[in-house]
């Protein structure tokens, strides 16, 4: 069977993942948001085409004019107000029907006027404007509009009919540069969000996946550290009961040996049970105000006994903290310093308590020659020291030895 991942390499995977999927909802929606706005530009600039046709089909119909029947169409006045990409074509229709180009105006692509005749003639046909039309030719492709014009005098033709039509052919491609630059407008600020966003998504994800990490990390070493005191005072445990073995005279000392390290246990398991509590958040801290000394006092004076030495210099200091958290926090540093300072020999431990701060220094090896000393018990108080939004420091002591120090919050 192959075995599960590390659980930093999954962690490190999800990161991944989740900054992927970010990425990916991200493309996502800037995709639909720039297919919205190119769609709406075009379609804007559609419109915007019609309308424009519409009005230099009216404003050449307001330079058309005769006079005593003669026909003339002033170009240069429909020149200075006219739409680039847009020409207009004026036809005339002939006593049999037929309909003939008569001039043109505008700048926009030619058009041949067989292209246009048969708009024309519709309109002059049925006394109507045409519907927009696509047209193609040579030049490309365009779209068109036919509206019949009349006599200047506002009569009809000496049938009852136009005199002729004005057809107005737009350019659709005279803003295609526009529209394409905004595309590419849409398409660069796209990508530049997307880059934007993943990495964006990726630094949150990493910040999220390490705070996880982090968590699952000190759970394991908790554990680790937990399996590691109850696994050894049971030793103990077994050992004594061996070595007592049948013979009555060594039982007391057993049983004597038996109960302290039980009491140790239950102390061990105890503080687990409580940031178990703490953690599922059946319990909170209730801090108050206390006399940090006397229970400095108190709990050395149960952690210290005979035949291990205990000097104090406790100066009265009031704190505001959790009675039972600071005592459990306490009761481990010294019982950290019993432990690992006395070697074949009762230990001496001098615990000082001075604005709001209580030192609790052993004669051991030190940190830096027997290693860390992190613990269930070191644990447990390093995390009284972040419920209290406090500070404890573990390090070597000029003097020799190790000092602990744990730094409580000012009262005032």
């Amino acid at each position: 069977m192959t075995a599960l991942p590390h659980t930093a390499v999954r962690l490190r995977r999800m990161r991944w993942r989740l900054a992927v999927l970010f990425s990916v909802f991200n493309v996502a929606g800037l995709a639909v948001l720039g297919t919205v706005a190119v769609a709406a530009d075009q379609n804007g600039r559609s419109s915007t085409l019609r309308t424009q046709i519409r009005g230099m089909a009216a404003l050449a119909a307001d330079h058309l004019s005769d006079v005593n029947g003669t026909l003339t169409f002033d170009e240069s006045g429909v020149e200075q107000d006219f739409v680039d990409g847009i020409t207009v074509y004026v036809f005339t229709r002939d006593p049999s029907g037929a309909v003939k180009l008569f001039d043109t105006a505008g700048d926009g692509p030619i058009w041949g006027p067989e292209l246009l005749a048969d708009s024309a003639r519709w309109a002059v046909r049925h006394n109507d404007e045409t519907a927009f039309t696509d047209v193609t030719g040579p030049n490309g492709s365009g779209l068109l509009l036919a509206v019949p014009f009349y006599h200047s005098d506002g009569t009809d033709g000496t049938d009852g009919e136009p005199i002729g039509a004005i057809v107005a052919v737009g350019d659709p491609d005279a803003q295609s540069e526009d529209h394409e630059r905004l595309v590419w407008a849409v398409v660069a600020a796209g990508a530049a969000l997307t880059v934007t966003a993943g990495v964006g998504g990726f630094l949150l994800a990493r910040r999220s996946v390490r705070l996880a990490a982090q968590a699952l990390e000190q759970q394991e070493r908790f554990l680790t550290d937990a399996a590691h005191e109850l696994r050894t005072p049971l030793a103990a445990i077994r050992a004594a009961a061996e070595a007592a073995g049948p013979e009555p005279a060594r039982h007391s000392a057993t049983l004597s040996q038996v109960a302290a390290r039980a009491a140790g246990m239950s102390g061990t398991v105890d503080g687990l049970l409580l940031r178990a509590r703490h953690a599922a958040g059946l319990t909170h801290s209730e801090p108050e105000r206390l006399r940090l000394d006397l229970l400095v006092e108190d709990v050395a004076a149960d952690e210290v006994p005979e035949p291990h030495r205990l000097i104090a210099q406790l100066a009265p200091t009031v704190v505001r903290a959790d009675p039972a958290l600071l005592r459990m926090a306490v009761r481990n540093l010294l019982d950290n310093a019993v432990r690992h300072g006395r070697g074949d020999i009762p230990a001496v431990v001098e615990v000082s308590v001075q604005d709001t701060s209580v030192s609790i220094h052993d004669y051991g090896p030190g940190v830096g020659a027997s290693g860390p000393r992190e613990g269930v018990g070191l644990s447990l108080a390093r995390w009284v020291a972040e419920l209290h939004h406090a500070e404890l420091t573990v390090a070597d002591h000029p003097n020799g030895g190790t000092v602990a120090t744990l730094r409580l919050p000012s009262d005032q």
